[in-house]
């Protein structure tokens, strides 16, 4: 885990990761952000057949990680994963029921959940969070859970009210917004590009995060790099960053 910036510092080391054949059983960090001017926090999320167990971190000065929460949902346990560290509250996407919670002076709370519109046959659902270089809060929303569906970017406020919606003529799976409130997008099986088209686009091979500091902006290559996506010898587990 390391904190972004011109210069790299790692912040905690030998952190779970493991995954089983046919995905029996997952275990990894799942989120990763840190709070203006504070502390570092990262979501861990573990799937066994039938079972979520996923929990909220907090990385100490020494690099332990402390935690801060096991969060639940309805009665049972979520499965946390995208995390926006904010000055007063920390908020966490859970994965399984799309919501939004908020976390703050040790206490859970829903702080955004996608409403459904009258007559729709489905529920919208929140597929990512993001923190902006902005300091603001965007959040990407699927009409439903198919990743063809159409989606939209919203902006919220503290309170989890939605302040502006963009809506993107083709899916994507990450927004995020630079320092002068450029809003960028990761399309699904697509280039990552403005919202509003304007400007360059940028393909990036199997991209997985997208993230902005300053006007700069940075994504994750070769994310899902497996035996079968590229032949032996290709890259894993890159971070890029983009001229726009």
């Amino acid at each position: 885990m390391t904190a972004a910036g011109t210069k790299r510092r790692t912040v905690a080391s030998r952190l779970p990761s493991n995954r089983t054949a046919f995905e029996t059983f997952a275990a990894g960090v799942a989120g990763v952000d840190r709070r203006p001017g504070g502390s570092v926090y990262a979501t861990f999320s573990t799937y066994a057949p039938g079972k979520y167990a996923g929990k909220v971190v907090r990385v100490t000065k020494r690099g332990k990680l402390r935690v801060v929460a096991r969060p639940r949902f309805d009665g049972r346990r979520a499965d946390p994963g995208d995390v926006v560290a904010l000055r007063r509250q920390v908020l966490v996407l859970d994965n399984l029921s799309k919501t939004v919670l908020r976390l703050r002076n040790g206490r859970l709370r829903t702080y955004y959940r996608a409403p459904r519109p009258a007559g729709a046959p489905n529920a919208p659902v929140v597929n990512a969070l993001s923190h902006g270089a902005d300091g603001r809060v965007y959040a990407v929303i699927a009409e439903d859970s198919s990743t063809n569906a159409p989606t939209r970017v919203v902006r919220l406020n503290a309170a989890g009210r939605v302040l502006r919606t963009w809506v993107t003529p083709r899916p994507v799976s990450e927004a995020t917004a630079t320092s002068d409130g450029v809003m960028w997008v990761d399309e699904i099986e697509g280039p990552i590009r403005r919202v509003d088209g304007a400007g360059p686009s940028f393909a990036v091979p199997s991209s997985g995060s997208l993230a902005a500091r300053g006007t700069r902006l940075y994504a994750t290559a070769y994310a899902w790099n497996t035996r079968r996506s590229y032949p032996p010898g290709s890259p894993a587990g890159q971070v890029w960053r983009l001229t726009p």
